[in-house]
C-alpha cells in the first residue's frame, strides 16, 4: 500500500482508502506471503535504492525468518547488478551452492 500510496490516490482508481487497503492486503500482501513460505530465501538490495528504500528488505527478510539478507554497497534500483557485479555473483553463487550441498 505504502508503495502505491506514493504514485495513486483510491479516488484515481475508482474505490475508497478502505477498499484499496483491502484490495492490497489480499493481493499484495507480502509479509502474509513470507511468512507462509519455508524455503530458502535471499533478500539482495542495493545502499543507493531510494525507489524502494532497504526499509522494504529487512521488513520482507524478517517476515520470511530465514534465510540471508544482503546489503550491496553500490548502485540504485534499476542498477543494483552491474554496480555490484562481482558481490552480487558472490552472494548469489553462495546461496546456489548451500542449496546444492543441503
Amino acid at each position: 500500500l505504502q508503495r502505491l500510496r506514493l504514485r495513486m490516490e483510491p479516488e484515481e482508481l475508482g474505490c475508497t482508502d478502505a477498499e484499496l487497503r483491502a484490495a492490497t492486503h489480499e493481493h499484495v500482501n507480502h509479509q502474509a506471503k513470507l511468512e507462509a513460505y519455508s524455503g530458502p530465501s535471499l533478500f539482495m538490495h542495493a545502499e543507493g535504492d531510494h525507489l524502494v528504500t532497504i526499509d522494504h528488505a529487512h521488513a520482507n527478510h524478517a517476515a520470511a525468518q530465514r534465510g540471508r539478507l544482503a546489503r550491496l554497497p553500490r548502485g540504485g534500483h534499476n542498477d543494483i547488478l552491474m554496480a555490484n557485479l562481482p558481490e552480487y555473483a558472490h552472494t548469489l553463487r553462495a546461496f546456489l551452492s548451500e542449496l546444492i550441498t543441503s
